[in-house]
């Protein structure tokens, strides 16, 4: 994916969101480093853009964590999603 074309798509998402009443940087959580979204496997914190697209996808799908892993993850490693 091109730069632009993911410009675009983080665009279409934050309107999409702001069209249904949706605002990600309203911070529901405390202001602690312990809940800011975090990579499953390595436990890193992310940063730049992907913090605001994962608390949007938390808050159109109703989802409460802050722990995230990739499909290929949770495939090869489930026990450690217990």
């Amino acid at each position: 994916m091109s730069n632009q074309a993911l410009r675009d798509s983080v665009n279409q998402k934050l309107i999409e969101a702001l069209s249904s009443n949706i605002l990600p940087w309203r911070r529901p959580w405390p202001a602690s480093n312990s809940s800011r979204h975090r990579n499953f496997a390595t436990n890193r914190a992310y940063s730049g853009v992907n913090p605001l697209l994962l608390e949007l996808h938390n808050l159109q799908h109703g989802l409460e964590s802050n722990r995230w892993a990739t499909e290929r993850f949770t495939l090869h490693f489930p026990e450690s999603l217990v």
